[in-house]
């Protein structure tokens, strides 16, 4: 969760700058987030080509390969809905843990509250 942190703060210093919440991850490069961090690459998806998110952030928690293996996902505030942060660190195969951060702690039945971090169950 701390190794997170990162992208927490960066996502709380756009809102503060902008005035609004975000839309999408994408929007932090370069001012929030810069090389080596994070880069807006070009990705193929069936025909067309759409621009993505890469991240690069280092993780030694879990083992020396998986900061290869980690899939950031967000949901923007919708409503009365905070938006929603989603870490996947993928263990090998089709094992998983994932992480969602919630900004206003909202409780769900699916997750394990670890702070403001809750651990799928």
């Amino acid at each position: 969760m701390q190794e997170n942190r990162f992208l927490i703060e960066a996502i709380e210093d756009f809102e503060a700058e902008n005035g609004r919440p975000l839309e999408t991850l994408e929007e932090l490069v370069p001012n929030q987030l810069a090389p080596p961090i994070a880069e807006i690459v070009q990705d193929q998806v069936g025909d067309s080509s759409v621009l993505k998110l890469k991240m690069s952030a280092p993780y030694s928690s879990i083992d020396a390969k998986s900061a290869d293996d980690v899939l950031y996902s967000f949901e923007p505030a919708e409503g009365d809905d905070p938006w929603q942060l989603q870490v996947s660190i993928f263990l090998g195969s089709f094992q998983s843990t994932r992480f969602i951060y919630n900004p206003d702690e909202r409780s769900s039945n699916r997750y394990s509250k670890v702070g403001r971090w809750g651990l799928a169950d």
